[in-house]
């Protein structure tokens, strides 16, 4: 598949479930991943987040870059984007509120279900009828 024909399927949401080939780059050395970050089209479960331009600036950048919401699934909050700084570090600096609050949410639902596999599970008490 070149890149206009993945384009074109991506545009119109029609991408096979199983589409891995991100990497395919447009004219100008862009990769297709970039152009989906961009627009809100990345799928859940996206992992090709260091795929660079020539400049070697990542799909994650970009995504951050244009204020744009990761997938769902994303848990990988405290990777390093620009080599010093995580996801949410930047977002924050971004002023990306809908990452922020979408990072608090998964931090909180992630230590609820911390606290709560901990716990031991007790029988139910119940009181016989005098």
């Amino acid at each position: 598949m070149t890149y206009n024909e993945a384009l074109l399927h991506l545009t119109g949401r029609t991408l096979p479930s199983d589409f891995s080939d991100w990497g395919l780059k447009d004219e100008r050395g862009a990769p297709l991943a970039h152009f989906a970050a961009m627009h809100g089209l990345l799928p859940a479960g996206f992992e090709h987040w260091d795929l660079a331009n020539e400049f070697g600036v990542t799909t994650l950048r970009v995504l951050l870059g244009v204020g744009a919401d990761v997938p769902d699934g994303f848990e990988d909050w405290a990777r390093l984007v620009d080599g010093e700084r995580t996801v949410i570090e930047v977002a924050r600096a971004l002023g990306n509120r809908r990452l922020v609050a979408k990072f608090e949410a998964w931090k909180l639902a992630h230590n609820i279900a911390k606290d709560t596999s901990s716990l031991l599970s007790r029988p139910l008490i119940t009181r016989d009828a005098v």
